[in-house]
């Protein structure tokens, strides 16, 4: 008989808990509105932010389209010239390993003595 008292108190103060939880939110979606109403007469002016991808692209394209730089020499050419010049290759080669990578850079435009 004891149980039967608690869980009917149970499922009466539950009831109450949400009708309360219930209201309170009614409350608060009825004011809302009438809140952004009050303040919606003074607008502030909206800032116009440009998009990150777009002005990042813009920024590469601009550093990369100035026809003033340096042009910098394909990496592997420069290695084959500085080696050549490093190691005092003249005008005669009697290596022939040395002798195909100058007819190769000669091939391909390097200005090469």
């Amino acid at each position: 008989m004891n149980t039967r008292r608690i869980f009917g108190n149970f499922w009466i103060w539950l009831g109450f808990s949400l009708l309360l939880v219930v209201t309170v939110l009614a409350i608060q979606n009825v004011t809302r509105p009438a809140q952004a109403a009050t303040n919606a007469g003074s607008p502030s002016p909206a800032q116009s932010v440009p998009d990150a991808s777009v002005q990042g692209v813009a920024n590469y394209i601009n550093a990369h389209s100035d026809s003033s730089a340096q042009a910098v020499p394909e990496a592997a050419v420069q290695g084959v010239t500085d080696y050549l010049q490093a190691h005092n290759t003249g005008p005669t080669i009697t290596d022939p390993a040395a002798e195909s990578v100058m007819d190769y850079l000669r091939a391909h435009g390097v200005e090469v003595p």
